[in-house]
């Protein structure tokens, strides 16, 4: 079965960041529900999919909706500090609130006449109508003097932005 929760990483983080990187399951558990009541909602919608269209006697895949929940807590609970999960949030996060001014790739320099916002496209970040920015390939993002240096899997951009 998919990920069928949008962002889910980075609302992990969220959850985390806000209520304690050391938040027991249960804290962890409630603050999610809280935060995201349309994800838990997605969660036990899929379960009763999956039960409802299971024949009497099988098994489906879809842990029950607890079970879920304490198995994602598991699974994304930093380690030993924050600084996985930190980075986490901040690759999509921040991005769509810059206005750019220019966008400088390995191949080239483009210098825009106004000011363009990043727009959040769901999987992708679009500056300008046609450059796009895969946040499944974000590595890092750094901030200095007006540059926001986006590290990526196969090339570095840089953004001047205010």
């Amino acid at each position: 079965m998919g990920c069928f929760i949008s962002r889910k990483k980075e609302k992990v983080a969220i959850v985390f960041k806000k209520f304690g990187f050391d938040a027991d399951e249960e804290t962890f558990i409630a603050a999610f529900k809280r935060l995201y009541p349309n994800d838990w909602m997605k969660i036990n919608e899929r379960w009763q999919l999956e039960e409802d269209n299971t024949p009497p006697g099988k098994k489906h895949p879809m842990q029950h909706p607890d079970v879920y929940m304490k198995e994602m807590y598991r699974n994304h609970k930093p380690k030993d500090d924050a600084k996985e999960t930190e980075l986490c949030m901040r690759k999509p996060m921040e991005l769509k609130d810059l206005k750019v001014k220019a966008i400088i790739l390995p191949h080239g320099e483009y210098r825009l006449g106004v000011l363009v916002p990043v727009i959040d496209e769901g999987s992708f970040y679009r500056i300008d109508g046609t450059h796009i920015i895969d946040k499944h390939k974000i590595k890092k993002i750094g901030e200095a003097d007006g540059r926001v240096e986006i590290e990526m899997t196969d090339k570095t951009v840089v953004l001047e932005a205010v």
